[in-house]
């Protein structure tokens, strides 16, 4: 008499093993399991991988964030957004300072963009300043440079938040004296 597959015990199934066997591995290997992160993430040990480290420093009413490391897929793309979006309902100015910034993968890319739409949304600006060259190529091969707006330096990105009332008040004096002459 055949046995139909539905009446046999398929035991647990084979996507689970191979999934806990992945894990367990992982965590003897090289990973430690961090109970702080939500159910199931893992955090690599101190010292293990470069992680990205953010120094928030405020001038005036913009906030300025300097990066060091590396902006790639997991923990630093959460800490950026994290920071930038907690900055972005203080002060509707934030500029990311990226000169440290040694590697930036298509998550990392994927971040910019997100932050840079949320200050818009948000009518805000997001500024990016003091590029590696690294981040810099990679902006430009992307053509992301054309939608980020890039600075070579903290004072120059800081210097082009100006008021917009103030700029329009300004353009209406100088068409104003053009006119009397």
């Amino acid at each position: 008499m055949r046995r139909n597959r539905q009446d046999e015990d398929p035991g647990p199934p084979a996507k689970r093993r191979l999934g806990q066997a992945a894990v367990s591995f992982a965590r003897r290997r090289i990973l430690a399991y961090d109970t702080s992160l939500p159910r199931g993430r893992i955090r690599p040990p101190a010292g293990s991988w470069m992680e990205l480290r953010l120094d928030v420093v405020r001038q005036a009413d913009v906030a300025i964030v300097r990066c060091r490391g590396r902006i790639v897929f997991g923990q630093e793309v959460d800490e950026l957004r994290l920071t930038v979006l907690s900055l972005l309902k203080e002060s509707n100015r934030v500029v990311l300072q990226l000169a440290g910034i040694e590697q930036i993968d298509s998550e990392g890319l994927a971040a910019l963009v997100g932050l840079f739409i949320s200050a818009r949304n948000r009518g805000g600006e997001l500024k990016l300043a003091d590029l590696s060259p690294k981040s810099r190529e990679l902006l430009r091969v992307t053509r992301l440079d054309e939608i980020l707006r890039t600075h070579k330096s903290e004072s120059e990105a800081i210097a082009s938040f100006r008021p917009a009332k103030a700029v329009t008040a300004s353009r209406r004096l100088s068409s104003d004296e053009d006119t009397k002459f």
